[in-house]
């Protein structure tokens, strides 16, 4: 399977360490054939990676499944026409602007996961629909089984 994880920044941070984490033990493991970080602004970062990292506007040349993880994140893929399939990971960021996540969750080409019962409520709470699934950790095999 060829995934790919879209970040605002690839400065260190919880989200990347745990995304990152999970990715490379996909990579070791075998559960993954290849994976890639994409992002729009790069940042200092010392956790090591077994994957490639790529500025944003590679994901035009991107197919597999594609994990978004802000609400700028997923709007940006939303306007790409291409073949990979969106999950959008909600709840890592505090996401400000309830009118663009009620367009995320309407969108039936965008699978929504939530990172934690909290984000669940507060997203059903804003949105006034359940959410596809709740993973914490950045399960990966957990949240690509929600697309399925």
């Amino acid at each position: 399977m060829n995934i790919g994880i879209y970040f605002n920044n690839t400065s260190e941070s919880e989200p990347l360490y745990k995304a990152l984490q999970s990715v490379n033990e996909g990579l070791s493991e075998g559960t993954l054939r290849d994976a890639s970080i994409f992002y729009d602004d790069s940042g200092p970062n010392s956790i090591p990676s077994k994957c490639g990292f790529f500025d944003a506007v590679e994901l035009w040349h991107f197919t597999g499944d594609l994990i978004t993880t802000s609400l700028s994140t997923t709007n940006k893929v939303r306007n790409i026409v291409n073949k990979f399939d969106t999950v959008f990971y909600y709840g890592w960021y505090d996401e400000r602007d309830p009118l663009e996540l009620i367009k995320v969750a309407n969108d039936k080409n965008v699978k929504v996961v939530c990172n934690s019962q909290t984000s669940k409520n507060q997203f059903t709470r804003l949105t006034g629909q359940e959410p596809d699934a709740v993973v914490q950790d950045f399960d990966l095999e957990k949240i690509i089984e929600v697309k399925k």
